[in-house]
């Protein structure tokens, strides 16, 4: 695993909407293809660990990153933890929506 041919895989971001299932199997692809780990092997998780808690989503990442002894922990439970803070994240939004369209309700209603 040189230099130049594993670098693909430290700009891997997670993008906002993507699921952390679909983040990190787009993670292992580019490890397959750019380096000789196995993802699948033990070396591997312990390369792809560190790099999904540091390259997902800010919300998921800070929540990750608090975990005590992250990553030392499986893939499993860790996307378990990703994806509560992901579907949390989507009723979090609905609630502000409905807080914000509340308020101009009643700003309506006021005038």
């Amino acid at each position: 695993m040189g230099i130049g041919t594993n670098i693909p895989i430290y700009n891997i971001r997670q993008e906002r909407n993507e699921n952390p299932a679909a983040f990190y199997e787009r993670l292992c692809n580019t490890c397959k293809r750019y380096t000789d780990l196995d993802p699948e092997a033990i070396n591997g998780k312990w390369v792809l660990i560190p790099l999904f808690i540091g390259q997902s989503y800010e919300d998921i990442r800070k929540k990750l990153q608090k975990l005590e002894g992250a990553s030392g922990k499986n893939i499993e439970e860790l996307l378990e933890i990703a994806m509560k803070v992901y579907d949390r994240r989507d009723d979090e939004e609905r609630k502000k929506g409905a807080r914000v369209l509340a308020m101009a309700l009643r700003e309506g209603y006021e005038e």
